[in-house]
């Protein structure tokens, strides 16, 4: 009787749900009009490498350092201050808003210099964000509301393709200056001081501090001095990204000579700060947002307002890579150590793209490989056409975006010889 009553149940709910809508709901959608995204361009290299079934393929579009067997590194100094946290037994409750106040304040110091008088005199304030990239988008939504000035921010050509993005999504309106000259793979000196003298007044001006992103292509120390004095006639606002501090040159005081020229001429600059490349932190998310005010009390209304914005996107920051930032910074020891790592891995970028010419030499190619050595960082622009990219993939198993853009953190001592070889093939 209980199963015949449950069988008459279920046929009338099975009656009366079609006038109920229940069955024509299930045929129906909220997200009926969103259409298919494009693939982002480097996690789609990555993909195609992964599918690729050849012993020798090559992924060069990847940006995150690799050591001379192509494996993930882990900084041993990284993995030491690691051992020294766990013995603590520290709790797990929130941070501030603004991060860690100990890696706030060392994230200023290396970047600016312990003794800068912006840091004696309190007219900064730092803030810990979400890597480089949660640090560019606090400082474009800070911008966005409160720059009194023209809501365009001016980016290099080329530039790194997340900035086009970040600001855009904050309110900005992009506009271009030129940087990148492809007839010799070099920097445009003429070219970017005549853009930036013409740059609207209040404007900002995006500046790449060391390690150019996507090009390699930096300003020697003379051409940066110029550009500041162009960036000061015009009044504009500069907005340094500094992700490579360290990896660039291996040396953390020559990546940062930029940003500290500038204050020293006078710019109250805002900056961005990174330390997945520098110190391997990539899915640890630690990064810093700084600005440089004209006095301590401006300095504490603008971080009350950073606060504000920082809240409700995320709350607070996450705080392990703090933690292991700050004690590497903080630790004589540890930050000797560091040096000595950041210093190497440099060295080997370099070294390899000494040796891709040298191998492109003995290949026989014909071509002026030079600004491969010239560049700097983890990427090299080469020069390569995307027929010619295309080409690489197709014949060689070699990934990378179709803009020429290798990471040279890729290339190993076991694989440039092969690089080299294949280079030549599509270059004849």
């Amino acid at each position: 009787m209980a199963l015949l009553k449950s069988n008459k149940v279920i046929q009338c709910l099975g009656n009366i749900s079609p006038a109920l809508g229940v069955l024509s709901s299930r045929h129906s959608s909220w997200w009926g009009g969103v259409q298919m995204g494009p693939p982002d361009p480097i996690l789609g290299v990555t993909e195609a490498f992964k599918r690729d079934s050849n012993p020798k393929k090559m992924n060069l579009g990847v940006g995150a350092y690799r050591d001379d067997q192509g494996k993930p590194f882990v900084l041993s100094c990284v993995r030491k201050a690691e051992a020294l946290i766990a013995a603590k037994q520290l709790d797990k409750e929130y941070l501030p808003i603004g991060g860690l106040g100990e890696f706030n304040k060392a994230c200023a110091q290396l970047a600016l210099g312990a003794e800068n008088e912006v840091l004696k005199s309190g007219r900064n304030i730092t803030v810990q964000t979400i890597s480089g990239t949660g640090s560019l988008r606090i400082g474009a939504n800070f911008l966005s509301r409160f720059h009194g000035g023209a809501r365009d921010v001016y980016l290099p050509k080329p530039s790194w393709g997340n900035h086009t993005p970040i600001f855009r999504d904050a309110g900005m309106q992009l506009k271009a200056y030129r940087y990148y000259d492809p007839s010799t793979c070099g920097f445009d000196f003429n070219g970017a001081l005549e853009d930036i003298s013409k740059i609207p007044e209040q404007s900002v001006i995006l500046l790449h501090a060391c390690a150019h992103n996507p090009t390699g292509v930096d300003p020697r120390p003379e051409q940066w001095k110029e550009i500041s004095e162009v960036v000061k006639k015009r009044n504009l606002l500069v907005f340094f990204d500094m992700a490579y501090q360290g990896f660039a040159s291996g040396d953390i005081d020559r990546d940062a000579w930029a940003v500290r020229h500038f204050i020293e001429q006078g710019h109250n600059i805002v900056l961005s700060q990174s330390f997945a490349k520098n110190m391997g932190l990539y899915g640890e998310r630690v990064g810093g947002f700084t600005v440089v005010c004209k006095d301590n009390e401006e300095a504490k209304r603008v971080e009350s307002q950073l606060k504000i914005l920082i809240r409700p996107i995320y709350s607070n920051p996450p705080m392990n890579g703090a933690r292991i930032a700050t004690t590497i910074l903080n630790t004589p020891e540890l930050r000797s150590v560091w040096l000595e790592e950041v210093h190497g891995m440099a060295n080997r970028i370099i070294k390899m793209r000494e040796q891709l010419v040298a191998g492109l030499k003995k290949e026989g190619s014909s071509h002026n490989w030079q600004h491969v050595i010239d560049q700097i960082g983890m990427f090299c622009f080469t020069g390569l056409k995307p027929e010619q990219v295309e080409r690489l993939t197709k014949d060689f198993s070699i990934y990378m975006t179709k803009d020429g853009r290798i990471s040279m953190a890729g290339v190993t001592s076991g694989n440039v010889g092969y690089l080299a070889e294949a280079i030549h093939a599509v270059t004849k």
